[in-house]
């Protein structure tokens, strides 16, 4: 007789399949048996009638194609293997429809076929065992064959007792169904009896048991085979475990036992570590709940109320984000309870809306945002803020609606929803403002910036669109809010200050890509587009306004101290105009327009006069207070300047002499108009007379500054002195004033030292060499040459000054020994130009010792 007892453990350990469904331990992963029993797997696994008959269908297919290459034995196993398959399958579909009595009576049918089919199997391998022990005797342990052999008599055993259990679930005579029950324990037990361990055919065979004792209605004897301590997700194949775990909590609410329901939920969802869920495992979350919720309803448990209320967060975290019908199922199950948790006051709020209980909805949702803790950004936080907006809407609670809507768009603004949600929070500060009243002004001003929530009447379109273009504009959103101004239309009350929000956005969005380009420094520079619209939403809005403003000046500006309309355009006006003479190429005819445009609009022009023009403007400034002249006279120098008109700017000059110091602003554009007209007059093309007129203009210019900066510390000039005797310096020479440039030169020397001003002791060099104070040059090549980098330009200039000045200066053996010494020291010399100039010196040419 053959061994089976020996056969069936020996055949165990070699199973390596999922299922314990594996042949010997040398069979190929790849082979058609393999192949066939994955389908029958999938097919077991699978959702749906339909789709577990489909993959039989292949691998009965399959079988019929790999029939001539396999052993009758194996080809049989297979076929019987497939029609257990199909019983369990039919079984379970029955389980799920009762009323479907056709399936039972299929699956009866074929379960009793199977189990005949299996036991003439068993026959079989168990005759094939014996003869290949008779014939290979002491060698037979390491025939392949054999083995497989071996393993198909446990692989019939494991499939007999599935095919009784399954029999025994669709048999309606309670003996019958007994009996079969006993023969699945007995044969589940061959696999069992020596305890569990780690191999899925052992778990399998664990779950085949419990569910045995389960039909028998033995629970306790379902939780002892089942034991928590014993079974868990580290020893057990996932699969496997999930109807472990189902079996548990199902036999547990049986005895009833709610402890050992949720030791065992608690169990599996902490071991499984799952990211997503599928149905299933929704049910077990849901019995997890079911049995919290009896355990709540026990006066015993009061005293633990809270944990099992945390508990139940848990679950509700889990269900979350599956929606309907799980958030009404675990509803229904906690509603009773007063559990203040962020997923499951979600969970109630949206029961309550769905019923229209909008202040308890909206009561739970905030409930559940005090128990969030520091995670605004998290999903769930987005949909509690949400739906209590909706629910305060909803309610016609419209203060509270309002700071919900806000506290959303603040926390969440990529969400999806906060587009929608920026109307919403309009309309409840609107509705709250021509009610109660308990939206607080600044509240509306901070939330929108822009609309005027002083007036309480209904905001109509054009405003609507209004207060969307300036919130936008507030955050930055500058093309956007661009676009929603243009849809203003012209001529309403809205109009002046849509303009001027589109030429803001316009401007803002130049001042972005300004920013860029500095960054990325294109070859193309800075795309002009959004500046020439700001300038044509300015020229648009000029010819609107008056001298006085507007009737729909508001507050517009982000600050709290907002301007009026048409001071904060004059401003917008003057950004543009300064921008217009930075770009490349500049365009001051532009930049003038804008500036008439202001002058026309405050009925300062028509006139060319500069006198004139800036005592108009100075004379408005005192009766209305507006300090904006000095700079908007700054940028008309500076256009004039880009220009190169030459005898305007000479004039603006002349009338910038006569005023007082200007402020901060203003100083900035009349240093970039003054160094701009510097450049100017170094063309080779100005005359001679022209250069020194302007020259004399500028530096009347830099001592005024000078002047001002040393009589008050908060002077716009203090900061930059250095810089200003500097160009004071250079005008003085164009002014032939040599003397006086050399005292500023040698001020800047004593009071910020020669280490950092090598260009000064340069400049003091070549004034003194014009001047014919050679040996006062002398001293100053000497200085630049032991202080300038060895063998750089300047350093072969200064040794080569210092030389030639020394000649001039009569002091012929010195500069002959100093050449001595360079030769000696720095020869050859490798710049081309310096080594010619070096040796005409020794050459004592003429050329070489005349100034250059």
């Amino acid at each position: 007789m053959v061994r089976t007892g020996w056969l069936l453990f020996w055949g165990l350990i070699l199973t390596g399949q999922l299922a314990g469904l594996a042949a010997a331990e040398d069979e190929k992963a790849d082979s058609p048996e393999a192949r066939i029993d994955q389908l029958a797997a999938e097919a077991l696994a699978s959702a749906s009638l339909a789709d577990a008959e489909d993959l039989l269908g292949r691998a009965r297919r399959q079988l019929e194609s790999e029939a001539g290459g396999v052993k009758p034995l194996t080809r049989d196993f297979l076929r019987a293997h497939l029609d257990l398959t199909y019983g369990r399958i039919l079984a379970a579909a029955w389980e799920k429809d009762p009323q479907q009595d056709p399936l039972r009576q299929q699956a009866q049918q074929l379960l009793r076929q199977t189990i005949l089919d299996h036991k003439n199997l068993e026959e079989q391998a168990a005759a094939e065992a014996d003869r290949l022990e008779r014939k290979l005797a002491a060698d037979v342990e390491k025939n392949a064959w054999w083995r497989q052999v071996g393993g198909y008599l446990s692989r019939i055993a494991f499939n007999r007792a599935w095919a009784a259990y399954s029999l025994a679930l669709v048999t309606p005579a309670p003996a019958e169904r007994q009996t079969l029950l006993a023969e699945a324990l007995g044969l589940f037990g061959q696999f069992t009896h020596a305890g569990y361990r780690a191999h899925p055919v052992v778990a399998e065979c664990f779950l085949g048991e419990a569910l045995c004792y389960y039909q028998l209605q033995r629970y306790y004897r379902v939780l002892e085979r089942l034991d928590l301590d014993t079974i868990h997700a580290s020893n057990t194949p996932e699969r496997i475990y999930k109807k472990i775990t189902w079996l548990r909590l199902t036999a547990a609410g049986a005895v009833p036992s709610p402890w050992y329901a949720v030791r065992a939920a608690e169990q599996y969802f902490h071991d499984t570590q799952r990211t997503s869920y599928d149905p299933q495992e929704l049910e077990l979350a849901l019995s997890w709940a079911q049995s919290l919720k009896a355990l709540l309803e026990d006066p015993a448990a009061r005293s633990i109320a809270g944990p099992l209320r945390q508990r139940i967060e848990r679950v509700a975290v889990i269900v979350y984000p599956y929606g309907q019908p799980w958030h009404g199922r675990l509803a229904d199950l906690i509603e009773p309870f007063a559990v203040e948790s962020p997923a499951a006051c979600m969970i109630l709020a949206r029961r309550y809306f769905h019923k229209q209980d909008y202040a308890r909805a909206a009561a739970e949702a905030q409930s559940g945002l005090l128990t969030l803790g520091q995670v605004p950004a998290m999903q769930l936080a987005a949909d509690l803020r949400y739906l209590r907006a909706a629910a305060c809407w909803n309610q016609q609670a419209w203060s509270q609606a309002f700071q919900a809507a806000w506290d959303f768009v603040a926390l969440h603004e990529s969400d999806p929803r906060a587009a929608g949600m920026y109307p919403q929070a309009l309309g409840a500060a609107r509705r709250d403002w021509q009610g109660d009243r308990r939206v607080a002004a600044a509240d509306v001003k901070l939330f929108l910036d822009l609309l005027d929530i002083r007036q309480p009447d209904t905001v109509p379109p054009d405003e609507r669109r209004w207060s969307r273009g300036w919130f936008l504009l507030a955050d930055q959103q500058y093309a956007a809010a661009e676009r929603q101004l243009e849809s203003i239309a012209p001529g309403g009350a809205f109009h002046r200050s849509a303009l001027y929000g589109r030429a803001l956005a316009a401007f803002r969005q130049f001042e972005q890509r300004k920013l860029a380009a500095a960054a990325d420094r294109p070859a193309d520079g800075v795309d002009q587009e959004p500046l020439r619209r700001a300038v044509g939403a300015i020229e648009t809005f000029l010819p609107l306004a008056t001298a006085g403003g507007g009737a729909d000046e508001t507050s517009l500006s982000t600050s709290a101290d907002a301007e009026s309309l048409s001071t904060s355009m004059v401003e917008l006006c003057l950004a543009v105009a300064r921008e217009l003479l930075e770009v490349s190429p500049p365009d001051p005819n532009a930049a003038l327009g804008l500036l008439d445009g202001i002058e026309q609009t405050a009925g300062l022009l028509p006139t060319r006069d500069p006198q004139v023009l800036l005592n108009r403007l100075a004379g408005r400034a005192a009766a209305n207070g507006d300090d904006s002249w000095q700079r908007r006279s700054a940028l008309r120098l500076e256009a004039c300047v880009v220009q190169a008109d030459l005898p305007t700017a000479a004039l603006w000059l002349e009338v910038f002499l006569t005023r007082p110091s200007p402020d901060a602003s203003s100083a900035a554009a009349l240093v970039r108009a003054a160094n701009r007209l510097e450049l100017l007059v170094d063309r080779p093309t100005v005359s001679p007379a022209t250069e020194q007129a302007v020259g004399i203009r500028l530096v009347r210019l830099y001592e005024q500054f000078l002047r001002e900066a040393s009589e008050s510390p908060d002077s716009p000039w203090a900061s930059q002195e250095p810089i200003l005797r500097r160009r004071l310096a250079r005008n003085l020479l164009r002014c032939r004033r040599r003397l006086e440039a050399v005292d500023q030169y040698r001020r800047i020397l004593a009071d910020h030292g020669i280490r950092s001003n090598s260009d000064v002791v340069r400049s003091l060099a070549q004034t003194y060499e014009q001047l014919q104070q050679y040996d006062a040059a002398a001293q100053q090549w000497r200085t630049l040459a032991y202080g300038l980098e060895a063998r750089s330009d300047g350093w072969y200039e200064a040794h080569y000054r210092w030389i030639v000045c020394c000649r001039l200066a009569g002091q012929t053996d010195q500069a002959g020994r100093l050449l001595a010494l360079f030769r000696l020291r720095h020869d050859p010399v490798e710049s081309a130009k310096w080594s010619e100039l070096f040796d005409r010196l020794e050459e004592n040419s003429p050329i070489a010792t005349s100034h250059k």
